[in-house]
């Protein structure tokens, strides 16, 4: 947590030191203004104006990706009676932070983090070294779409500077927890569940995939990795969105590792009692007694996934295909995080 000095003003927050030009034009409205002076009486990045008017912003940020299980994370986690429940996925930093009215810090502290932390502190002053709330918008750890309008020249390597780069700017103390699921069951569920208008069948995702998988190597032809991951050709099926290692290692690049949680959908259903402690703890917030763990593991699942049911499940063919695709970079994120876990059951060999 950013500290008030002494000496220092509590009224008239600091003046951000000099920043690159190209990094500022990723988000000018947010990174020309002069950051806050968080409270050290709070343990949640806040701080006051000079009407002595509270602001909050998120002590940390559920990341991701659709379908990862993140709403189900956000649902559990927040039932902690020291973790605010605000609204899941503002998408600000990715999204609303480009629109015009809502491109500042100031939208956005009084639309999300804060009522939060107010809604948890009512009057009980004592509460302020304890209650945190944050940001679930899955999107902020890979949504990077319009970047070429930023950094036309980069337009082989990739952006220079990511959102990411305006997160830590911002909040270099923030806590990241990470969802990530097996890459193609990932792909076939977000067919599903996004376009709900449009007729589909697994024939139709192999048709799809076929067309996603050879527009990424055509853009692997003319350009990096990093520029074909951040700028997707195909929306129908969101093949980019699965990978996970040109990612992570970005975010990686940012935040120290202790400071990011990754976890697996797929363990995360089915030892949610032994992994919801490790957030908290992680989050360093008080324990929870496991009679309580074991109650808020109990609840429903949320945002699950239906469609499969009425569609069926995808060809053998398709998923050997994406299996191909998605192996060398299943392969790069287990490396980098240093855990086999992070393969599936894909294996070094396939």
């Amino acid at each position: 947590m950013r500290v008030v000095p002494k000496n220092a003003s509590k009224e008239t927050p600091p003046v951000l030191k000099q920043l690159p030009k190209k990094l500022v034009m990723l988000r000018p409205r947010i990174l020309q203004d002069s950051l806050p002076n968080f409270s050290s009486k709070f343990k949640n990045p806040c701080y006051f104006d000079t009407k002595r008017k509270m602001h909050c912003l998120p002590y940390f940020f559920v990341l991701g990706a659709p379908k990862c299980g993140t709403t189900d994370i956000w649902s559990k986690m927040t039932s902690h009676p020291h973790i605010g429940y605000v609204q899941k996925e503002p998408h600000w930093w990715t999204r609303e932070s480009m629109d015009k009215g809502k491109d500042t810090l100031a939208y956005y502290e009084s639309t999300y983090v804060t009522q939060a932390i107010s809604n948890l502190l009512g009057k009980r002053k004592w509460k302020r070294m304890k209650v945190i709330a944050g940001d679930g918008s899955a999107s902020t750890f890979w949504h990077n779409k319009r970047w070429t309008s930023f950094y036309p020249k980069h337009r082989k390597a990739g952006p220079e500077y990511i959102v990411a780069d305006v997160i830590r700017t911002v909040l270099p103390d923030a806590l990241l927890i990470v969802s990530l699921r097996e890459p193609v069951t990932r792909l076939y569920s977000d067919y599903l569940f996004f376009h709900e208008n449009e007729r589909k069948s697994p024939e139709k995702f192999h048709k799809a995939a076929v067309a996603a998988i050879d527009g990424f190597h055509s853009c692997l032809n003319e350009r990096s990795l990093r520029y074909c991951a951040y700028t997707p050709v195909d929306d129908k099926v969101r093949l980019y969105i699965g990978l996970y290692s040109v990612f992570a290692k970005d975010w990686l690049q940012r935040y120290p590792r202790n400071q990011i949680m990754f976890l697996r959908l797929e363990d995360w259903k089915t030892k949610c009692t032994e992994i919801l402690p490790k957030i908290f703890a992680f989050l360093k917030v008080e324990k929870i007694k496991p009679f309580t763990i074991t109650k808020m593991c109990s609840l429903s699942p949320r945002n699950v996934n239906e469609a499969q049911h009425e569609v069926g499940p995808m060809l053998n063919s398709t998923r050997k295909l994406l299996r191909k695709f998605y192996h060398p970079y299943v392969k790069e994120l287990s490396l980098l995080l240093n855990d086999t876990n992070f393969m599936w059951d894909y294996g070094y060999e396939e």
